[in-house]
């Protein structure tokens, strides 16, 4: 069965969220199609222009059991790390009550290419992708059917 498309209600609930990392010195809260001036400028301080921001949680938007997506969150961070990109924790906080923040992760330096990778190796719909002076942007995975357990 093919993915359902980014539009309707699941477009809807990427953009009626906020994707908060913890950057240091006091963290960024990221939306997509906004630009982010201070993430930007922190960006350029490190050297980095592009920035991905990816989850392992609830894979297909499926809600799926907290030991579950805490292991699949461990296995993101070993995935991120045999990449070599910096990362920092983040969260996914939806603007309504109705679903649980998704621990992600801020991945600075990251190519599109590489972050819609992981975001697809980790059965997600989409992640948030974003490059020097322009906008966040919703970028499509396109990833095989959820697998019981597949990493």
């Amino acid at each position: 069965m093919a993915d359902p498309p980014l539009d309707g209600d699941l477009l809807t609930a990427y953009r009626q969220t906020t994707y908060e990392a913890d950057l240091p010195p006091g963290g960024v809260r990221i939306r997509v199609g906004d630009r982010h001036p201070d993430l930007d400028a922190w960006l350029a301080r490190h050297g980095w222009t592009t920035w991905g921001f990816v989850t392992a949680w609830n894979p297909g938007s499926i809600e799926t059991a907290a030991e579950d997506n805490r292991q699949r969150h461990l296995a993101l961070t070993r995935a991120v790390a045999a990449l070599r990109r910096p990362s920092w924790p983040g969260r996914g906080v939806p603007d309504t009550g109705d679903w649980t923040p998704e621990e992600s992760l801020f991945i600075a330096g990251i190519t599109r290419q590489d972050a819609v990778a992981l975001g697809a190796r980790f059965g997600q719909r989409a992640i948030v992708w974003g490059e020097a002076g322009g906008d966040a942007t919703l970028v499509a995975c396109h990833h095989a059917p959820r697998e019981s357990g597949a990493i």
